[in-house]
Formats: structure tokens, sequence, C-alpha cells
């Protein structure tokens, strides 16, 4: 053993072996480390140039289009006083707001009548032409086009814009058998809500809660239903003819907003 050991040793020790080049790997072994390094190099070139679609999820219901308006500032200024809350009843001119203006003192007046739903404002705020003031259950209208409101992630809403595409889903409407409904966002509210503002809204505690403990405070958007009169409902879906009936009003609905593609990288990094 000793002597198998000074022979292994002398062999080393041999100038001539210190420009022999030691065997790594076999050929077929570097194929193999460029076929993983191809895969990497198109994993991330898929990271900057691929695209993954990006959707928010949301709940809903099914309301009359005319039938709840968006009240929003005609002016700007200090509110010193509000004159509404929620489930009043008021008449058009009813006092709403009185408003400190560069110009003097103005008395904000109700232009339709109706009941009033969440109230966005309050006294002490400064507000701008086109602030959401309050929404308004209105009484002088009949029966008209449906639109639903969704509550999504109060963190969520400024990533939707009108205009983004809704693929809504009603309750008990079998989406493998009628397909979806589709809309389009047409209003967004960045004024979150809680459950009592919800409750005052829906007239519905259950469905209040259910947005409660999805998303806590949520904010609401508008979605309007593109219309298709070869269909039964009046409404477009997913499939040729959705489903045989109306929609009803009041209806609650689950709803994915589409904000687009994004690029992987960007799931990553932000």
């Amino acid at each position: 053993m000793v002597q198998f050991r000074m022979k292994a040793l002398n062999q080393m020790q041999k100038p001539d072996d210190l420009d022999l080049l030691m065997k790594v790997t076999k050929p077929r072994g570097w194929v193999g480390v460029g076929v993983v390094g191809a895969a990497l190099a198109a994993l991330v070139l898929w990271g900057f140039t691929g695209n993954i679609p990006s959707t928010v999820s949301g709940e809903g219901v099914v309301t009359p289009a005319n039938g709840i308006s968006d009240i929003q500032s005609m002016i700007s200024g200090f509110v010193t006083d509000v004159h509404i809350a929620t489930g009043d009843t008021v008449a058009v001119g009813d006092p709403v707001a009185t408003v400190e203006t560069d110009s003097g003192t103005v008395t904000i007046t109700a232009p339709f009548q109706g009941v009033i739903g969440l109230v966005f404002f309050n006294a002490g705020r400064v507000i701008g032409v086109g602030s959401d003031l309050y929404l308004l259950e209105r009484t002088d209208v009949g029966d008209g086009e449906l639109i639903v409101y969704v509550f999504v992630p109060a963190e969520d809403v400024s990533s939707i814009a009108p205009g983004m595409l809704v693929d809504i889903t009603p309750e008990n409407v079998p989406a493998h058998a009628f397909g979806v409904l589709k809309g389009e966002v047409s209003k967004v509210s960045a004024e979150s809500v809680n459950r009592a503002a919800n409750i005052a809204l829906l007239g519905d505690t259950e469905f209040a809660d259910v947005i409660e403990s999805k998303f806590g405070e949520a904010a609401i958007i508008a979605v309007s239903l593109i219309t298709d009169p070869s269909t039964t409902s009046g409404y477009k879906w997913s499939t040729t003819e959705g489903p045989p009936f109306k929609i009803p009003m009041g209806v609650r609905v689950s709803a994915v907003i589409s904000q687009g593609d994004v690029h992987p990288i960007k799931l990553v990094f932000g």
C-alpha cells in the first residue's frame, strides 16, 4: 500500500503532466447545460415580453340604470353645512349643502326627487367641480335599462378605469349553461364605504355582511350592461343566446373586471 501511494505521488510531480487538461464533462453533458441555459433565457425573455391577463373580482347587484343617480358637485368650495342624510326623501330644489365659494355662500339643491343613498361628503370638506356628493334613488323615473353596482377592494379601485370590460355572473344563472353577462365599467368612485353605508344603500343586511367579510371597506363601480336585442334578456352574453329569461332586478352577481395584460416580470417585482 505504501509503495502504491509513493508511486502516485511521484506521478503527480512529473512536470510534463502539469500541462494536461482534466476532462470534466462529456460532450453530451454540455448539450444538457446548453438546453437548460436556453430555457432560462427564454423564461427571462417571456418575463419581459409575455402577457398575463390582470383582473379584479367583485360582488354586486343589478339595479335600474335610471333608478340611481350619482350626484356630483357643479361648484368648488368649502362645505359648511350638510342638509341631507342617508334615507332622507328630497324633492327637486331641496337644499343639500351650504358651500362657501370665492363668490360667496351657495346652497346646493337636489336636481331630482328621490331617496338619498350613500352620502360621500361632510361639513368641513373642500369639494371641487365633479366631486361625488351622494347617490340618489330616483322616484321620478319608470323602468328602463339595468346597471350593475359592483363592490371591489378599496385598494384595487385606483387600477380600474371606465371602459374596462366586465364578465358578470348573476346568482342562480349557471355560467356553464348560459355563459356570462357582458358589461363595461362606466363609473368609478374612489370613496370607500363601510357596512352601515352598504346596508343603507342595498337594504340588505346579509349582502352587506358578505361585502364586509370579503373586502372590509369596499369601493363601488358602476357597470353598464352591453345590449343585444337578439337575446331574450336584451343583453349580450358570452354565449349566443344567453338564458331564456329576463334578468331580475335586485339579483346579486359576481363580477370580474379585465384590466388588460401585464408583463410577468411586473408580477414578481411589482
